[in-house]
């Protein structure tokens, strides 16, 4: 049998309460979500889904009210990001989101990539929403916000690094 070389990931939506009671019928939807989809965050208000596309080099933005209801009209919208999408991370209360591009086939731990930032709310524009990116380590690829939502950690894991981003200064090149 062939194998995909690029799959096509999937959103799917459980049931929670069902899966507790009837777990065989607790998915209630799988919706497409790119190309090797890899993560996938929430907005703050949980209305937008964002799923990192590995293979496509695009962030997805998906409308999670129509998940369920509307699944061919879900996607929002196809933003072009860095090289192999791994982390996604919603960063200034919702305002921007953050990729981080792997680049995870480049090399060792001397090739470096980058994060790309993308204004929230000017992601229906596609390209048009990237406001720019920032410098990262080799392979980064996991991101958490610090509680107080002032730093973003990002892990470089063939470089071995953590990298600490002070959001309200960030580095951010067009």
């Amino acid at each position: 049998a062939d194998t995909a070389l690029h799959p096509q990931g999937a959103i799917v939506v459980i049931d929670v309460a069902r899966a507790e009671t009837d777990p065989a019928n607790a998915v209630v939807a799988k919706v497409p979500a790119g190309c090797s989809a890899v993560r996938l965050v929430l907005s703050p208000r949980g209305d937008i889904a964002y799923v990192s596309a590995r293979n496509a080099n695009a962030l997805l933005a998906f409308d999670t009210a129509k998940l369920i209801g509307d699944p061919q009209n879900s996607l929002v919208a196809s933003v072009p990001v860095g090289i192999a999408p791994v982390g996604v991370a919603v960063v200034d209360a919702g305002s921007k989101v953050v990729t981080a591009n792997s680049n995870r086939f480049a090399g060792g731990p001397d090739d470096h990539a980058t994060l790309t930032v993308i204004n929230a709310a000017n992601i229906p524009a596609g390209a048009g929403a990237v406001l720019g990116t920032v410098a990262a380590g080799a392979f980064p690829r996991e991101m958490r916000v610090s509680a107080d939502g002032k730093t973003l950690f990002v892990t470089n894991f063939a470089s071995k690094q953590l990298e600490m981003i002070d959001l309200s200064r960030m580095p951010v090149v067009k």
